[in-house]
């Protein structure tokens, strides 16, 4: 009979980091641990999430039942109208998700712009400079 070692035996898990968790990754994390009988240190094992408190924050955000398994106090909570402080909190998440994202397209468009300019050096040999004041082209040597 052969025995196998504890490495054989466990899965290899990847560490990930924050920017690895789409919402659509949180939301499959959340529906596998409210279907399965999976405790939440197991799931965040399973797939390399490093917090010990995302999962249960997920679970809290999107899931159907809070981290203490209490169906009714947050279907409840979510029944109840938001305060004034809630709404506008609300509306200020969603302004800055909005604004993150424009940034981010922001810096894609400067890393092309940068990549064009430096086309425009290299291949057609002109100098292109930048001033505090404007912008200018001039012929190359």
């Amino acid at each position: 009979m052969q025995f196998m070692g504890k490495e054989d035996v466990e899965e290899k898990h990847v560490k990930r980091t924050q920017k690895d968790y789409t919402l659509d990754f949180k939301l499959r994390v959340v529906r596998e641990l409210e279907t399965s009988h999976i405790s939440m240190n197991a799931i965040s094992r399973k797939y390399g999430i490093q917090g010990e408190s995302t999962v249960s924050r997920w679970l809290e955000k999107y899931g159907a039942r809070d981290a203490d398994g209490n169906v009714a106090a947050l279907m409840l909570r979510k029944k109840r109208p938001l305060s004034g402080l809630e709404q506008r909190n609300l509306v200020l998440e969603h302004e800055l998700s909005l604004l993150r994202e424009k940034l981010k397209q922001k810096g894609y468009k400067e890393a092309f712009y940068e990549v064009l300019l430096n086309m425009l050096e290299s291949g057609y040999r002109v100098e292109i400079y930048k001033d505090k004041d404007k912008l200018g082209i001039k012929p190359g040597r």
